[in-house]
């Protein structure tokens, strides 16, 4: 048996426990309520093992088994308020089955009971009718950021723009300071065309600021953001996803994206599932009755999103204090919240090459995720709707 204790939310505490699956248990000592998330990292890798969100009252204590440990461990506390007081213990713990059932428990996920990427921990779906129809004359502003990698902006722009059936749309390109010789010729080449518009960000990454600088520039109707690794498909898929963001009531929605293997990558973001969220049936084959009708669904990616400029411009735009993670789930929420819903159309269906124009992981991203639960704790012990 191992024990710590934290006393700030900057501390970082190292368990030297066996690898397998250990027992947490976590007390709050501070006089009054905290929410903490709970980051457990393998300390050879720097890899994230897992992240729970919880919220917890004064002297509560709580018990979660089966997390991951690959090895010694260590656990970052985020807590509100700054300075509150929180011990953990730990110790090994084999009951793999049984830790996931208490892990689901602790996140609201009552129905998880298999590992990851089981059918059983599918969001509940909620069919919705067929899309509407797009009015004619509706503009389609489609906002791509890049940074240099012409191969696969070029790909982008030929398969997923230019090909597209809609006649009034314009391309939107954020150049976050490209300056491959090649790169600069093709975005001039851009600007000079009659449908695009090309908007020079240089600042450090922030893909949300992109995407609000795209949109200040844009004059459509409708804002697609769309990476530069996005591989277009059937030519319908503008449409049809403008269509939804276009629909009363609508927040955003999101296509189908699949990997080049032809299996899934996104058909829709549940919330609350492994501590923060997850794409449904991911590495899946694409058949059944999650591809082949729209549904409503937590959030969507920022991969491919459509939106409302009207909405867009009601919710503020992007949150840019998530700089690479989870601004576009934080958006999806913030449209729930008031009042919308979030839409996944399977009939527009692109191809996602996912981060290719992206380094390595930023330390950037569990500050991204970190933020994330101390805005949405509550949100993600809800679970998926």
């Amino acid at each position: 048996m191992a024990a710590s204790s934290a006393t700030s939310p900057d501390t970082e505490i190292a368990l030297d426990v066996p690898s397998g699956r250990v027992r947490i248990e976590v007390s709050n000592r501070h006089g009054g309520p905290v929410h903490l998330g709970l980051q457990v990292f393998d300390s050879d890798s720097g890899a994230l093992a897992a992240l729970i969100p919880m919220r917890m009252e004064a002297g509560e204590s709580r018990r979660i088994n089966g997390l991951p440990c690959p090895g010694a461990i260590r656990i970052v506390p985020l807590v509100t308020p700054a300075g509150a007081r929180l011990n953990f213990r730990v110790e090994a713990c084999a009951a793999m089955y049984a830790g996931l059932r208490d892990l689901a428990r602790v996140i609201g996920l009552e129905g998880a009971k298999r590992p990851a990427r089981s059918r059983a921990t599918l969001a509940t779906p909620r069919w919705l009718d067929p899309a509407p129809t797009l009015k004619t004359g509706t503009k389609i502003s489609v906002i791509i950021p890049t940074r240099d990698r012409l191969d696969l902006l070029k790909q982008a722009i030929a398969t997923a723009f230019d090909a597209a059936q809609w006649p009034d749309r314009e391309l939107v390109v954020v150049d976050n300071g490209s300056v491959e010789a090649d790169t600069l010729a093709y975005l001039k080449g851009l600007d000079a065309r009659s449908d695009a518009i090309v908007v020079r960000d240089g600042g450090d990454f922030n893909f949300s600021r992109l995407i609000n600088s795209g949109t200040s520039a844009a004059t459509g109707d409708v804002f697609v953001l769309l990476n530069n690794d996005v591989i277009g498909g059937d030519p319908r898929w503008l449409g049809r996803l403008a269509a939804w963001a276009m629909k009363r009531g609508i927040g955003a929605a999101g296509a189908l994206l699949t990997y080049p293997d032809g299996t899934i990558q996104h058909a829709g973001i549940k919330v609350g599932v492994h501590g923060l969220t997850d794409h449904v049936m991911t590495r899946h084959r694409v058949k059944g009755p999650y591809t082949e009708r729209a549904r409503r669904i937590d959030a969507v990616t920022g991969a491919c999103l459509a939106t409302s400029r009207k909405v867009f411009e009601a919710l503020g735009g992007f949150e840019e204090n998530f700089a690479v993670e989870m601004s576009d789930v934080d958006y999806c929420l913030r449209a729930e919240r008031a009042g919308l819903i979030n839409v996944f159309e399977p009939a527009a269906r692109l191809g996602h090459l996912e981060s290719q124009s992206r380094g390595a992981p930023s330390p950037r991203v569990l500050e991204d995720r970190a933020e994330f639960i101390r805005v949405w704790g509550e949100r993600l012990l809800k679970g998926a709707r």
